[in-house]
């Protein structure tokens, strides 16, 4: 499969983009290989990161290995001790994967999340009551001055 005819392909993006000690704002390429290196936002069809930091992954397929990202959103990602902030994806894999928040349809591998799937809508549903609880109560004491 060419990127021309890969609908994952950022538009316009180079067909491979290696870095090494490097940092960049913005990355688009069909395939990123990050070394040593800080990026804040990745769009490409596969990403690998080792001893690197990532902003956002945008990607089909994504390997952090000893690195970290903020938001990753993937079809599949392989973490091999490496950090989150926030993952979105249909399957992770990986060793000692660790992430604040974790949505994803399979997980195989050693992970310590603040939040997973359940969790997540867990605290969205008790965020919702509260936050309409704080509402009807601010609707009782501040009601329309009708003169």
């Amino acid at each position: 499969m060419t990127a021309e005819n890969d609908k994952t392909t950022p538009e316009g993006a180079e067909e491979a983009l290696n870095l090494h000690q490097s940092a960049a704002g913005k990355v688009s390429a069909a395939n990123v290989d990050a070394g040593q290196s800080l990026v804040g936002y990745t769009e490409a069809r596969q990403v690998q990161a080792a001893q690197s930091a990532v902003g956002m992954v945008n990607s089909v397929e994504t390997s952090l290995n000893d690195s970290a990202a903020g938001l990753v959103v993937s079809n599949a990602v392989v973490m091999e001790d490496a950090r989150a902030g926030a993952i979105v994806a249909r399957e992770v894999h990986g060793d000692r994967i660790r992430g604040g928040v974790l949505i994803a349809g399979k997980v195989q591998g050693n992970v310590e999340t603040v939040l997973d799937t359940a969790g997540a809508v867990a605290a969205g549903l008790a965020a919702g009551v509260g936050l309409g609880l704080l509402l009807y109560i601010a609707g009782l004491f501040g009601g329309d001055d009708e003169d």
